[in-house]
C-alpha cells in the first residue's frame, strides 16, 4: 500500500508476466475472474481519473 505509484505498476506487471509464464508451461487455464476483488482497499480514496493522470505523468518524466 504504501508503494509510489510506479513501483505498484511494476507489480502488476510481475505478477502477470509470472502467471503467463506459469500458464504456459503447466498448460493450465487461468481464471480471471477469481482475482475479482482482490485488490480491494489497494485505490483507497484515489479517483480513477487522477490515477491515471499521475501514471501518465510518472511515465512521461520516465521518459517510458
Amino acid at each position: 500500500m504504501s508503494l509510489p505509484v510506479s513501483e505498484q505498476i511494476q507489480l502488476i506487471e510481475r505478477i502477470a508476466r509470472r502467471l503467463r509464464s506459469v500458464q504456459t508451461r503447466s498448460g493450465i487455464t487461468l481464471n480471471w475472474n477469481d482475482l475479482y476483488g482482490t485488490g480491494k482497499g489497494l485505490w483507497k480514496g484515489d479517483d480513477a481519473q487522477d490515477y491515471v493522470s499521475r501514471a501518465r505523468d510518472e511515465r512521461m518524466r520516465s521518459g517510458a
